[in-house]
């Protein structure tokens, strides 16, 4: 790999001029043209933009080598550190990927048993109060023995069936990952999304106005001219 070093002691001693300079100038030219009010104080405008550009051509002349080196350096520096990654987020995200598959298959089957159970629990519940309405139509026909031996028969059923309860499998342990939430979305229908979800295209619209100008019609926006002051030549 290509050696970048850039020397920043040399830089800020060598910049300090230019950067005195453009400190300098805002205060200069409210000082010299606070107001235009006649010709000559728009030449002294003309004047003081033209060596504002001169000021701004000297900065990139300086600075501009400096930013491309450093950008060089900075995205050579950023592949190398991306290629070491790469096999990293790879591994991660396989690891990652079956935790999350693992858990999800295990959230699905407690919440099958834990709704499985709540079934059970329920049928031994119309189970146990039947068992109630026996005893009672019985002990209404005088029969206070078998209503007895009919509730002790539903006690015992419910004791078993209880103790028959399954076990529930509880959530992993983890300890170098958690689960988290992570409420996301996705687009279904764009025509039922309300308005305040909505936002304009402003590439789009720019684009038409730029190109269309005045002529530009466009429902709930407002077209105009906002003139700009540029150098002669510059394209900005």
């Amino acid at each position: 790999m290509e050696e970048i070093t850039l020397d920043f002691n040399a830089v800020k001693k060598e910049a300090t001029d230019l950067e005195r300079k453009a400190a300098e100038l805002p205060a200069e030219v409210r000082n010299r043209i606070p107001e235009i009010t006649n010709d000559e104080d728009l030449g002294r405008a003309n004047k003081a933009l033209a060596y504002i550009k001169s000021v701004r051509q000297s900065v990139e002349d300086y600075f501009d080598p400096l930013v491309i080196a450093t950008r060089k350096a900075w995205k050579m520096a950023l592949g190398k550190k991306q290629d070491v990654e790469r096999p990293l987020d790879e591994a991660e995200s396989f690891v990652k990927g079956s935790i999350k598959a693992y858990s999800l298959k295990l959230a699905r089957e407690r919440e099958e048993a834990e709704d499985k159970e709540k079934k059970r629990l329920a049928e031994i519940a119309r189970m146990a109060e039947e068992r109630v309405q026996e005893a009672i139509k019985a002990e209404e026909a005088g029969d206070k023995e078998r209503a007895d031996e009919i509730l002790q028969e539903a006690v015992v059923q419910v004791e078993e069936e209880t103790k028959a309860a399954p076990i529930i499998t509880q959530a992993p342990k983890m300890e170098a990952a958690i689960m988290r939430d992570h409420w996301v979305w996705r687009e279904v229908d764009p025509i039922l999304v309300p308005r305040e979800f909505l936002m304009l295209d402003r590439v789009k619209i720019t684009t038409l106005v730029t190109r269309m100008k005045g002529q530009a019609v466009i429902p709930g926006i407002e077209v105009f001219n906002d003139p700009i002051v540029s150098h002669r030549g510059e394209r900005r």
